[in-house]
C-alpha cells in the first residue's frame, strides 16, 4: 500500500474510532508498527491536519481538511443520525459498519457547533434494538440489486435456505 494511501486510511480510522484513541490502537488498525504510526501522524499535521494528544495519552482527529464543510442544518442533522441508527440496528453487520463509518465521515465534515448536534443527546438517547439475526449473508443479494441481475430465493419451511443469482 503506497504512503498516501495509508495516510487516508489513517484519516479514516481517526474519524471512526472513539477517542482518544491509543497509537497502539491505531497502529494495529493500520497494520504498522507505532513508529510509522507516529510518523505518519506527524506527515498528517505537517499537511494541515488538525490532530490533538501526543505520545502516551492518545489521539483526536479535530476536523478533516481533506473533506469540505457540509452545510446541513439541525433538521437534517437529526435526520442522518437517526436513519443511520435505525441501519445500524436493522442492517446487516456490513451496513452496520457502513452507517457507522457515514456517521463518523459527515462528522468531520461539519462545522463544530453542527458536529455537536451530531453528537448530542438525540443520538445517545435513541437506541434501537437491533433486529437483524446473522442467518443469511445478504451481500449477494445486494450485489445483485446494485447490479440489477434477477435473484431465485428458495423456501423451505419459512425460512431461506438458498439465495441463487440469476445471470
Amino acid at each position: 500500500m503506497s504512503r498516501s494511501a495509508r495516510l487516508l486510511r489513517l484519516l479514516h480510522a481517526m474519524r471512526i474510532l472513539a477517542a482518544p484513541i491509543t497509537a497502539a490502537r491505531l497502529a494495529e488498525e493500520m497494520g504498522v508498527s507505532p513508529r510509522s504510526l507516529y510518523r505518519d501522524i506527524d506527515a498528517l499535521r505537517s499537511a494541515g491536519a488538525r490532530i490533538e494528544g501526543e505520545r502516551g495519552y492518545g489521539y483526536r482527529l479535530l476536523e478533516d481538511p481533506a473533506l469540505p464543510p457540509q452545510m446541513l442544518d439541525q433538521d437534517e442533522i437529526e435526520v442522518l443520525a437517526l436513519g443511520l441508527a435505525e441501519v445500524r440496528a436493522w442492517g446487516d453487520p456490513a451496513l452496520a459498519h457502513a452507517a457507522d463509518s457515514v456517521l463518523a465521515k459527515i462528522g468531520a465534515t461539519l462545522p463544530d457547533e453542527r458536529e455537536r448536534q451530531l453528537l448530542h443527546a438525540i443520538t445517545q438517547v435513541f437506541r434501537p434494538e437491533p433486529h437483524y439475526v446473522p442467518t443469511l449473508d445478504l451481500a449477494p443479494l445486494r450485489a445483485a440489486c446494485w447490479k440489477e441481475h434477477g435473484v431465485d430465493i428458495r423456501y423451505v419451511d419459512g425460512c431461506v435456505t438458498t439465495v441463487m443469482l440469476a445471470a
